[in-house]
């Protein structure tokens, strides 16, 4: 939540200026009040209140899904500290950077 909700649905600039659309830029540790689609989960918003939280949990379940994946894959093959090092990197910066992309209303494929 700290950093990974941010880099996900953060607003970025590119529907208005085209730079970025890569990752958000705003809404750390649940930061800032927004509106709409931007609203942090802990704003009052109707669509923070409803869709914010389930949208949060549910990726939330999806970005442990891409973690623990590879841990059968890497069973007994790697160090404990090399698969939570992957394990940060996977759910803090890459899942979130992937989901900005393709399902954030300020990313690049939307």
């Amino acid at each position: 939540w700290a950093v990974g909700y941010a880099f996900a649905f953060g607003a970025d600039d590119f529907g208005g200026s085209g730079t970025n659309g890569f990752i958000g830029t705003s809404g750390f540790f649940y930061s800032g009040k927004g509106s709409g689609e931007d609203a942090s989960p802990l704003t009052e918003t109707p669509f923070a209140k409803t869709y914010g939280k389930s949208s949060f949990v549910f990726n939330w379940a999806f970005a442990g899904v891409a973690a623990t994946i590879v841990s059968g894959a890497v069973a007994e093959r790697c160090k404990f500290l090399a698969y939570i090092s992957y394990s940060i990197s996977m759910t803090a910066v890459i899942y979130p950077v992937v989901a900005h992309v393709g399902w954030s209303s300020d990313g690049k494929f939307s």
